[in-house]
């Protein structure tokens, strides 16, 4: 069975200019990536790009690239369809697992990406395992400028151990199948199970914010 890693790193992202070459410490976060997927189960780590010098910066960190054509590289491009694109390219059969890693993610490290392996390994029954932030959250919804309770009341509020566990899916690591990826076309293919990852694990470097919030964490943690 083969584990490949597949990290996606276009080079026109618009948040944050050349998101992925951006430095945290002394590596760049999409070094930072390829470096935590050698250090894991994955048998085969792999840059997706169509930019040259992503793909030089995953070469030098040992990633193999799959060049992306130009029109899986355009805002709009769905993950979904950069993954299909991928398993084709490498000739993955349907026993084997991919497994999705965002270099925006730098704190999710190889322990973590192999427990999503292990868990997809383990149980047989499931399509994918993916990160997630769990927790017991009094969530509300804006709607037109103002908030309002959701799944609690104003008028009964409960203990916070009483909530239903919620989440949100950090983006870190899909470790999944690839004939449920084929067939459903999706990253969290039915079923679907998640490992919980913690706080600083979940961080994802969306803005510039979160840029210089992973540039100081790492001054604390080494």
């Amino acid at each position: 069975m083969r584990i490949a890693a597949i990290i996606p790193a276009r080079g026109g992202s618009k948040g944050i200019t050349r998101k992925n070459l951006r430095k945290l410490g002394s590596h760049s976060l999409l070094g930072l990536k390829v470096t935590h997927a050698n250090l894991s189960r994955c048998n085969e780590v792999y840059v997706s790009t169509e930019d040259t010098e992503i793909a030089n910066e995953g070469l030098e960190y040992g990633s193999k690239i799959i060049q992306r054509p130009m029109d899986l590289a355009r805002d709009d491009t769905s993950t979904d369809a950069v993954l299909l694109h991928a398993i084709d390219e490498l000739g993955l059969q349907d026993s084997d697992i991919l497994v999705l890693l965002q270099a925006t993610s730098p704190f999710l490290k190889s322990e973590k990406i192999d427990e999503c392996i292990q868990k997809l390994v383990n149980e047989p029954k499931l399509s994918a395992v993916i990160t997630i932030r769990l927790g017991h959250p009094f969530m509300w919804h804006e709607l037109d400028g103002m908030i309002n309770p959701l799944g609690h009341s104003r008028e009964k509020r409960p203990r916070r151990q009483d909530l239903g566990v919620e989440g949100w899916e950090t983006g870190g690591c899909y470790a999944i199948r690839v004939s449920a990826l084929r067939q459903q076309k999706v990253r969290y293919p039915q079923p679907t199970a998640g490992v919980s990852v913690n706080q600083i694990e979940a961080l994802d470097i969306d803005t510039m914010e979160d840029l210089e919030l992973a540039q100081e964490l790492i001054e604390i943690l080494g």
